[in-house]
């Protein structure tokens, strides 16, 4: 009775061993499977690399794209530079006129010399210009511009601090972009929420 109890002890033994020997042999061919298909696999730095030049690829094209939008808003607004003259012969050059959209755009010291309508409507062209190169750059400005009508383009061009949690967004107050010809008489802003210069309504407004 007893080598009998010994002997079926010693075949569970046996097969507690042979299982755990099934199981190790399963164990080193799925680590085996695992190895070979990542030696089929490319190189880590292969894959970074061509990634990398994807992204590069992609940004140039973008970067040709947005210059070529930016050429052609600069002819349709005709912003060109007028008279001047180059520096020659040791004599300092004299900067020309900028005009936008065909009408003098005057410097600071020189507005008095055109009437108030005159500066409204390159105003008014500037104002577009810049919305919409702003939106082909993906640039977003601090300041934002609202219309009296609240209407894109419609009434008089008021700029005030945009939207956001910057230092610059406290000054709330906006301000006039446009000149009276009454210079006694005054306007206040619009009080509304502002009709914002959206890049879609720009892109309409120059068709």
């Amino acid at each position: 009775m007893a080598r009998a109890d010994h002997s079926l002890n010693q075949l569970a033994d046996c097969l507690a061993k042979r299982d755990r020997l099934c199981t190790l042999r399963e164990t080193l061919a799925q680590r085996r499977r695992t190895l070979n298909a990542a030696r089929l696999l490319p190189p880590q730095s292969q894959t970074l690399t061509k990634e990398s030049q994807e992204l590069s690829v992609l940004s140039q094209t973008i970067a040709r794209a947005r210059s070529g939008l930016v050429q052609e808003l600069v002819e349709v607004f005709h912003v060109v530079e007028v008279g001047g003259r180059p520096a020659v012969g040791g004599r300092a050059g004299a900067r020309g006129e900028w005009t936008v959209g065909g009408l003098v755009l005057p410097v600071p010291g020189d507005v008095r010399r055109y009437p108030p309508d005159h500066i409204n409507a390159v105003i008014t062209h500037t104002i577009h210009f810049l919305g919409l190169i702003t939106f082909y750059l993906s640039i977003k400005l601090p300041f934002e511009v609202s219309w009296s009508c609240r209407r894109l383009g419609v009434g008089m061009p008021w700029i005030g601090a945009g939207r956001g949690g910057e230092s610059w967004a406290k000054w709330t107050a906006k301000h006039p972009l446009h000149l009276t010809s009454n210079p006694s008489s005054t306007q206040s802003s619009p009080s509304s929420s502002p009709s914002r210069t959206s890049p879609a309504s720009l892109a309409d407004s120059v068709k």
